[in-house]
């Protein structure tokens, strides 16, 4: 190790720090403009992009924790469930021991507080008797897969009214994009249900540019 090592390895975490704040940066500037087009009043856009500002502080969090290396599904699922303690017999959370990429922490935060969000307000949290169900596996299937499943039951009977909102196109099209596998809500009478498959591969630190994509999968 030559003399000047310690000095360039304090160059190099600088420059990561840079990149990886620029980036944040974009992915929160892109959440805010898609929040303020979705939403149907001001009122409504403040608290959607206080709350969403809030999922990828909780991530960014987690990522800072674990010096961006690989973290825990577990944890990512119960970061995303900022509520859950309010229901503590009504949201049911299980799956094996899965370390994922950083590179798909923000997005997953992101897609499972849309989820939440959704049931407090129209499904099965927002009345008095419903569940939500989280499982994960790994399927081993050309490759290993991760297989997320969200399900409600006992909440107010489900309809498809209107199109998509942006909640449900980031926890489907935009986090599919991001992921490199596919998602999708299907709303049956009993409940809705979420699936996600995706490909594991090997977990790695997040490359310096990588997070730049997560901004652009929101945009």
């Amino acid at each position: 190790m030559t003399r000047n090592a310690p000095l360039d390895l304090a160059e190099v975490t600088i420059e990561e720090l840079r990149h990886r704040i620029k980036n944040l940066v974009s992915v929160v500037q892109a959440l805010v403009m898609q929040s303020l087009r979705s939403a149907t009043s001001l009122e409504d856009a403040a608290v959607s992009i206080e709350q969403r500002l809030g999922a990828i502080a909780r991530s960014t969090d987690i990522l800072l924790r674990s010096d961006w290396k690989p973290v825990p599904l577990s944890e990512l699922v119960g970061l995303a469930l900022a509520h859950a303690d309010a229901f503590p017999d009504r949201i049911e959370v299980g799956g094996p021991d899965i370390e994922v990429s950083p590179d798909w922490a923000t997005m997953l935060v992101l897609a499972l507080h849309e989820l939440e969000t959704n049931a407090l307000k129209h499904g099965a949290l927002s009345g008095p008797a419903g569940r939500v169900v989280v499982r994960w596996t790994i399927i081993e299937d050309d490759g290993r897969h991760l297989w997320l499943q969200w399900t409600e039951s006992g909440g107010p009977p489900v309809t498809a009214d209107g199109p998509a909102g942006f909640g449900s196109r980031l926890a489907t099209t935009l986090l599919q994009r991001h992921l490199k596998g596919a998602a999708e809500i299907e709303l049956q009478p009993t409940g809705l249900t979420w699936r996600l498959l995706a490909p594991l591969g090997e977990p790695h630190a997040i490359p310096v540019s990588g997070a730049s994509d997560q901004a652009d999968a929101i945009r």
